[in-house]
């Protein structure tokens, strides 16, 4: 099945998941460069850095920097906060854009990307999304992003602050 079959079939389904099966690591990869070609096909290519490890530890406050998938030049900053809620389960705060609007996720590693599932509210609406990060360096992720309703992929960076731990 092709990308744009799985956008197809995405649209069609109430939620994010439209990839068959849970994220594992026979098929992160393969999701993530499905996400990159879509945002490639749509907005300027963006190749990403990477590294062969993750981070020993990703706790901390990060600054994000991000488009919204509609248009590249729709950019937003914000603070994104990273707990450690178990062993290789974290939790995400985002708040983003100039009336600080608040998203919650709840993340993993898989192999050398981190998977979060992230959720939030608009005008009473839960919407619901997933953003593969690659780690660049110790101190910066870089990810693709879509949610539910959204045709496009959008873009995002962490760039670590301080360290929780």
């Amino acid at each position: 099945m092709n990308i744009w079959e799985r956008f197809i079939r995405f649209f069609k389904k109430e939620d994010v998941n439209y990839w068959d099966g849970k994220f594992d690591e026979n098929n992160v990869r393969h999701r993530f460069e499905e996400l990159q070609t879509s945002y490639n096909l749509l907005h300027d290519e963006k190749e990403l850095r990477e590294r062969n490890s993750k981070p020993t530890n990703i706790i901390g406050n990060y600054a994000v920097f991000g488009h919204n998938p509609w248009d590249s030049t729709s950019e937003y900053t914000g603070n994104v906060s990273i707990q450690e809620l178990d062993k290789n389960k974290f939790h995400i705060d985002w708040t983003v854009g100039f009336s600080d609007y608040y998203q919650k996720g709840t993340g993993q590693w898989i192999k050398n990307f981190f998977v979060v599932n992230f959720d939030y509210k608009d005008n009473q609406q839960t919407y619901k999304g997933v953003v593969i990060y690659k780690s660049i360096d110790d101190e910066t992720l870089e990810g693709f992003w879509i949610e539910e309703g959204i045709f496009e992929v959008g873009f995002e960076r962490l760039t670590l602050k301080n360290r929780l731990i």
